[in-house]
């Protein structure tokens, strides 16, 4: 003869059944096991919680042997002109104009706080390229760059509200050079650790917020490269797209 369960029997099992449900559920959540779940990662820009100035240049091909932009001097005419500018992609302006290099750099104003203004330290120094080596020249006592600082100057940047960021133009006074010589040159730019508020207060860098150490004067620095060259210069540096021949002069305004 079968055995029968009665309905009371069921009820109370079903209920059972639900009321340890319930009780693993909620143990689940109480100690943290939770169903493990799948994120897809993207890489974090690390910003700087101060204000700072850079600059960004892609270029497009490796028809450029140089790399970086080159700026030829024409001594016949005492002028300089921006070679192939077309070769190379800036955020900003990028120009010969007279005797200076004006280069567009972006403003960012991370700090927290209004800048009325902050002063930039602009560092232009100079390598001598060795026309043997077609690298800058060596010194033989230190074993490094023959380094000449050609210029220094302070630039004030103005008004760079709280989370603002723009574009400030860089000017940057160029040098004549002798014929037959070709210059590797750095642009350094040094935010200082202070700045002035709107209510003419000083601003100081909080220096333990970064993860690079910071010395006593600057926060950060930001650089570029150049080259200037006599337009009569028979020799260039060794090129930086080594796996591929340029396949154009660096005539100024032809590719």
């Amino acid at each position: 003869m079968p055995l029968k369960v009665s309905k009371n029997v069921l009820r109370i099992v079903a209920v059972m059944f639900v009321l340890c449900f319930v009780a693993c559920f909620a143990i689940i959540n109480m100690y943290g096991f939770s169903i493990p779940t799948f994120e897809r990662y993207s890489e974090q820009v690390y910003s700087v919680p101060w204000v700072n100035v850079y600059q960004d240049i892609h270029y497009n091909d490796c028809r450029n042997p140089y790399g970086n932009p080159v700026i030829e001097y024409h001594a016949d005419t005492d002028s300089w002109s921006l070679m192939n500018p077309e070769l190379f992609y800036s955020k900003g302006n990028i120009s010969v104009v007279d005797n200076e290099f004006i280069i567009d750099y972006t403003v960012r104003n991370n700090a927290g706080v209004d800048c009325k203004y902050i002063d930039v330290m602009v560092n232009f120094k100079r390598y001598l390229i060795d026309r043997t080596t077609g690298r800058p020249l060596i010194n033989n006592d230190t074993g490094k760059y023959c380094e000449e600082v050609y210029m220094s100057k302070n630039v004030r940047l103005y008004n760079v509200s709280e989370n603002e960021v723009k574009n400030v133009p860089i000017h940057v006074e160029l040098f004549r050079t002798d014929l037959d010589e070709v210059y590797y040159c750095k642009i350094e730019l040094s935010e200082p650790n202070y700045f002035i508020t709107p209510d003419d207060l000083r601003h100081e860098y909080n220096n333990s917020a970064v993860s690079y150490p910071s010395d006593k004067n600057y926060s950060y620095t930001d650089y570029m490269y150049i080259y200037v060259k006599s337009s009569n210069a028979t020799y260039e540096p060794l090129p930086r797209c080594y796996d591929e021949t340029p396949t154009a002069p660096l005539v100024p305004g032809v590719i």
